[in-house]
């Protein structure tokens, strides 16, 4: 039998010495006419693929970016909160001094927010509930799916670090 002209003897298994070996066993592969089923990773894949995450969570792909950008903030805030929990415990310090050298009269400390707000060019934000901890709690549950993502974000920084 003759290969693009190369004198190939495959049914007697030896193959032209090209340098590398003096024979090779040949191996016939025959390839059933039956339609091959997905392996177990390919049902994997598929059951986690986004389109189909998407459909089953009823997320956007602006929610999935989201969630996606909290993940990788929170875990580099943990990444970061464990590297440098010294300096971030000496700042946490000294913010409880000042506080307490303002509340004892010694200086004061005066932020305006109207000219932040200003700046920023934010708006300012009309409480619905008494408290401000009751909104942020009605934030966090409307938000659920990025605080999730920003807590195992984070955890998975604490841990990695």
């Amino acid at each position: 039998m003759e290969y693009n002209g190369i004198d190939m003897e495959l049914a007697q298994g030896v193959m032209p010495d090209f340098g590398i070996a003096d024979s090779v066993d040949v191996i016939n592969i025959e390839v059933a006419n039956n339609p091959v089923e997905p392996g177990f990773l390919n049902k994997v894949l598929d059951v986690l693929s986004p389109s189909k995450l998407m459909q089953k969570m009823n997320l956007s792909k602006e929610m999935l970016m989201q969630m996606g950008v909290a993940v990788a903030v929170g875990f580099l805030i943990g990444f970061l909160l464990k590297k440098y929990s010294k300096v971030v415990f000496v700042l946490v310090l000294l913010g409880f001094i000042l506080f307490l050298l303002q509340h004892g009269g010694i200086f004061s400390i005066t932020v305006h927010w109207a000219k932040i707000r200003e700046l920023l060019n934010i708006q300012p934000i009309a409480l619905s509930n008494e408290t401000v901890l009751a909104d942020y709690w009605d934030w966090v549950k409307h938000h659920l799916g990025l605080v999730v993502s920003f807590s195992v974000g984070c955890v998975a920084g604490l841990r990695l670090a």
